[in-house]
């Protein structure tokens, strides 16, 4: 009875599974690394309310235009949008933005609606915010270098 003879690709096989199985762990290990990081935490905060807030925004903007195409002017503060923004929405943005009522004369790109500047990670900061033109936006500034 005659054996067969295994070639070398059993071999090149389970070492292309050995080094992906390295790789794969390493990669947690540096993800894990990472996200339990100051920058990591940043990121992850960020991104959470970069969600919350792009869900929130669009029907903001509807609510303010709905009460400026009614009453002719923005409204004096935020509980003055009750109705015209539901309830969860109008409670989410008083508690995580700031409303700055803009002039009649204001460009449009004025901000009416922001969440400040957060810091995000590797020195850069992210803005959320709405403008008299009733867009929303993401601002983020990063540094291009470091001096």
């Amino acid at each position: 009875m005659t054996q067969k003879k295994r070639g070398p690709w059993i071999w090149i096989a389970l070492g292309c599974i050995g080094l992906l199985a390295i790789v794969f762990v390493v990669g947690f290990i540096l993800t894990r690394n990472f996200l339990s990081s100051d920058d990591g935490k940043s990121l992850m905060a960020g991104i959470k309310r970069t969600e919350s807030m792009s869900a929130s925004l669009p029907v903001a903007a509807d609510g303010f235009e709905k009460y400026v195409s009614e009453k002719g002017d923005f409204p004096p503060t935020l509980d003055d949008l009750k109705g015209y923004i539901d309830a969860t929405t109008l409670e989410k943005i008083k508690t995580e933005m700031t409303y700055i009522k803009p002039a009649k004369d204001a460009p449009p790109d004025t901000v009416i609606l922001t969440t400040g500047t957060d810091p995000f990670m590797q020195g850069s900061f992210m803005e959320i915010r709405l403008e008299k033109d009733f867009k929303p936006y993401q601002i983020t500034k990063q540094p291009l270098d470091e001096r």
